[in-house]
């Protein structure tokens, strides 16, 4: 993997309806080194975020492969960020309780994540 925090080979994901399929990734790879700050550009519908969502672990791909790195943990350790192209909020919660939200799942505690 040669220092790799991800290296992704040959990525296809197909989607199913019915007797019909879609390929809305074909053959994608990349490498994403530590420290690297990426961006997936493309017009809409060109599969920017179904790779980010198996780049990231939350999809698998239908055909290639996806090494993660030993040194990113558990996936759902908070080592990957992802930002959602459409709001996620949690409507019942202030912008401040939606922010700190993620780090109390992670067990921080409620006075902690708010002044974090």
């Amino acid at each position: 993997m040669s220092g790799a925090l991800v290296n992704a080979r040959a990525l296809t994901r197909t989607f199913r309806s019915g007797s019909k399929t879609f390929d809305a990734v074909v053959r994608a790879t990349c490498v994403v080194e530590a420290h690297d700050r990426i961006a997936i550009v493309g017009p809409s519908g060109s599969g920017k975020s179904t790779l980010i969502h198996m780049l990231s672990g939350l999809d698998s791909p239908s055909v290639g492969f996806i090494e993660w790195s030993p040194q990113l943990g558990v996936l759902n350790s908070g080592s990957i960020a992802v930002v959602f192209q459409s709001p996620s909020l949690l409507d019942p919660l202030s912008v401040l309780y939606n922010v700190a939200f993620p780090l109390e799942v992670q067990g921080f505690p409620e006075e902690l994540a708010i002044d974090a």
